[in-house]
């Protein structure tokens, strides 16, 4: 209890009062917070980074050994962590990127409620339970695969199959379409423009983890050759 409104705590509750006056307490509210940690998802802390953050065992990030990196009062508004800043929290992983707009989610696998770290939101935004309740919400990094382009080039020809979408340490099947070049032998695919043997063949599974042009390979024209006897 305040001894005047909107003022600090004078009395606790159970306390003893003592002054031999008359007077009026005041209730001191206090807002609901919500806590939020935040999950490194298999990300690790890069080279540079904040002194004070750390990732402990399971994979929270940690400021100074605490997990809470930050709390919001019901009717206040606050922007998520930066998960990018070489001065605190700054992560890397792999073959795997975090995109703009979707940088932490509720969910590990991406499946549940996505936040913008460049976005104020409020505390019930965070939880909507925290108009009756302290709570606490988990973040985690939302790593998306890197994806590479697999394109194709005819090289002289025409009808290049489409260009495709590999993912990263996902083997990708390459296309079945095969180009057409005059009545020249198609041999398959290559990653230079020049070469006269082909690496890969239609349908082949490609492994690599980087955007490649894939050349057709041309070989000498088709042509039939008949055999004949001394009988004709």
């Amino acid at each position: 209890w305040s001894t005047s409104d909107g003022g600090s705590q004078a009395y606790a509750l159970s306390a003893t009062y003592t002054n031999n006056a008359s007077v009026t307490l005041y209730p001191v509210w206090t807002a609901y917070t919500v806590t939020i940690k935040y999950n490194a998802n298999g990300g690790s802390l890069a080279t540079e980074h904040g002194s004070a953050f750390d990732i402990d065992s399971n994979g929270f990030i940690t400021r100074n050994g605490s997990a809470n990196l930050q709390t919001v009062s019901y009717g206040s508004s606050l922007e998520p962590a930066k998960w990018n800043n070489p001065n605190s929290i700054n992560l890397v992983r792999s073959g795997y990127r975090i995109d703009s707009g979707i940088e932490w989610n509720t969910s590990a696998d991406g499946s549940g409620t996505s936040f913008n770290q460049s976005t104020l939101y409020s505390a019930t935004d965070y939880s909507a339970d925290v108009t009756s309740s302290n709570q606490t919400l988990i973040l985690y990094a939302n790593w998306q695969q890197d994806a590479y382009t697999i394109s194709y080039d005819a090289n002289g020809g025409s009808g290049a199959p489409e260009s495709q979408t590999k993912i990263f340490d996902v083997d990708l099947t390459l296309s079945s379409t095969i180009p057409v070049n005059g009545n020249q032998h198609f041999a398959g695919w290559a990653e230079s423009p020049t070469a006269s043997v082909a690496q890969y063949q239609p349908s082949d599974t490609f492994t690599k983890n980087e955007n490649t042009v894939l050349y057709a390979v041309w070989g000498l024209s088709n042509a039939s050759v008949r055999i004949m006897g001394e009988d004709g």
